[in-house]
């Protein structure tokens, strides 16, 4: 936290993302310890490096470019990288006599060895084990081991396949009557891959780095592809990259024939990527979301209600003449009703009819027999769908 608020002092502003908010941190790390004369062994950093950490100008319009052509923070990332691809990232700590092999020369090893734990990113434990101070360094510089892999080396990449979850009916009965249906697992580099996309969509490449990204990861992981393209949207916004992946994502969740986790996942994913389905627009009360697909109901007689219905007011059945008219494809959905929230519709009385609702928005009253009603019902419902659904 403190390094996070000095972070901020410097820049006059907190961090724009993970990517700059590591970076930054580092960076002032590093001028630290070179101001404390822990960094001058030669070919830990080359002159020009050292240079560029005596200049407070430069390191904070670079702080997405660490000085990485000497020996020390090139290390941090290759060994990062290195432990993530021994254990498929779970691994946090390996034997002191294993970290850097390239490092022929011991006292080029010894020499990276107390600079990174000078800096306090990295750490050898009374037990001799190596680890990163934070798990999120390691998340962070093996980031930047990965990010131009998939343009300069795309074989080299790990295997970044989610896990195969267990089979859906053996996740349903271990549910209890509260629980949610537990979604898909991820990758154990989804962390690092979401931040290697942030670090790509920075470089001046005119975004190749980012859409090979995604074109690898679409066709390996797509719930993956979908959560990395949000950190790089400044490089996909209006390509057709990104309407290719949003109709993907769609797709797989619009598929009888896919994992029902999978589905929700892929429209979860797509619910902050953005349905293709809907048009963006702004209104006198701010962002909404207008839908592309519209469905007519034609005029004619139609039968309401019910002869056998769980409420009075649906009894009896109840011819009605009704005029053509239209609907939006869908139901409300999260990301309209987010829309309605951020423009503060949900502090307007307006939308609140009735005593009920007036004191449930003031008081946040709860209706204990409606709530118990529901858990009964989905109680039965994991007990046995079919009878459930009859109640």
């Amino acid at each position: 936290l403190d390094a996070q608020c000095s972070l901020t002092g410097a820049l006059g502003r907190p961090a724009a993302d993970r990517a700059e908010l590591f970076g930054g941190m580092a960076w002032q790390r590093l001028r630290r310890a070179k101001q404390r004369r822990e960094l001058e062994h030669p070919g830990l950093l080359t002159d020009r490096e050292h240079a560029q950490l005596a200049d407070e100008s430069y390191w904070l319009g670079h702080l997405h470019q660490l000085p990485a052509k000497g020996l020390l923070v090139a290390g941090l990332d290759r060994q990062a990288t290195r432990m993530h691809r021994a254990s498929d990232g779970t691994e946090v700590s390996v034997d002191e006599d294993e970290v850097a092999p390239w490092l022929v020369a011991p006292s080029d090893r010894c020499a990276w060895l107390d600079a990174v734990q000078a800096l306090h990113i990295a750490e050898v434990e009374l037990s001799g084990r190596f680890r990163y101070t934070h798990q999120l360094w390691q998340e962070f510089h093996a980031a930047r081991g990965l990010r131009d892999l998939p343009l300069t080396d795309p074989a080299s990449l790990p295997d970044l396949r989610a896990p195969v979850p267990v089979g859906l009916d053996e996740a349903v009965r271990a549910l209890a009557a509260q629980d949610p249906l537990p979604g898909p697992g991820v990758s154990a580099w989804e962390e690092s891959v979401k931040l290697a996309v942030q670090m790509a969509a920075r470089l001046d490449d005119g975004g190749a780095a980012v859409a090979a990204w995604i074109d690898h990861l679409s066709a390996v992981n797509l719930a993956l592809a979908g959560r990395a393209a949000l950190r790089g949207m400044a490089r996909l916004t209006g390509t057709p990259r990104l309407e290719a992946l949003r109709a993907a994502l769609l797709k797989r969740s619009r598929d009888p024939a896919e994992d029902v986790r999978l589905r929700i996942e892929a429209g979860e994913v797509l619910g902050d990527l953005g349905d293709p389905r809907y048009e963006e627009r702004v209104g006198p009360h701010g962002r909404y979301l207008w839908p592309k697909q519209w469905v007519t109901v034609p005029a004619g007689r139609y039968v309401i209600g019910s002869e056998d219905g769980i409420r009075a007011n649906e009894t009896p059945l109840t011819p009605v003449e009704l005029t053509e008219f239209s609907m939006a494809f869908a139901p409300v959905t999260n990301a309209e009703f987010r829309c309605f929230v951020e423009a503060e519709g949900y502090e307007d009385e307006r939308w609140w009819e009735g005593e009920t609702a007036q004191r449930w928005r003031r008081e946040g009253i709860r209706n204990e027999q409606s709530i118990n009603d529901w858990r009964t019902w989905l109680a039965a419902l994991r007990e046995n769908f079919d009878e459930g659904q009859r109640r």
